[in-house]
């Protein structure tokens, strides 16, 4: 044999070989990373809701504050509330705040909404706040809107 045929047959036997075999790239990694998680008071949370678990005395189409929440993340938040369950006859619409609403780092808002004496009840929502490095889900968090008896509803 030449030299030229024993490269080439050299060439083509390296190149079937790297066919044959993997090309030493990896689909997955398995890593043990260590992960705190802290339960902290309300107070202390990213996210500070006030309001929940509250009764709230309403008359007929006033205004009743209701929860307020605090951004309480070092940067600003995109925040959504969504109506979960409600009394019949309320919705989301009954709210005069902006459902979806960006607060800025150490800022709160307080959500109000107009007083609909012919749904009275446990109000049920979550809350989403979302900033660039993260984000947290208050799922299912209620408070109760009751008419004041002297109220008249019409």
């Amino acid at each position: 044999m030449n030299r030229t045929k024993l490269v080439s047959l050299a060439v083509g036997l390296v190149a079937v070989i790297a066919l044959v075999t993997a090309s030493g790239a990896f689909s997955g990694l398995a890593a043990d990373r260590s992960i705190d998680i802290s339960v902290v008071d309300d107070d202390e949370a990213y996210l500070k809701i006030d309001g929940v678990g509250e009764k709230f005395n309403a008359t007929e189409g006033d205004p009743v504050d209701t929860l307020e929440i605090t951004n309480q993340f070092s940067d600003e938040a995109d925040l959504t509330i969504e109506l979960e369950d409600s009394p019949e006859g309320f919705d989301e619409g009954d709210f005069e705040s902006e459902l979806e609403r960006t607060l800025e780092s150490g800022a709160d808002h307080t959500y109000t909404l107009e007083a609909n004496c012919t749904a009275s009840g446990k109000v049920t929502v979550t809350i989403t706040a979302e900033t660039d490095s993260a984000e947290v889900t208050a799922n299912d968090r209620s408070f109760h809107l009751e008419c004041d008896e002297t109220s008249g509803s019409s």
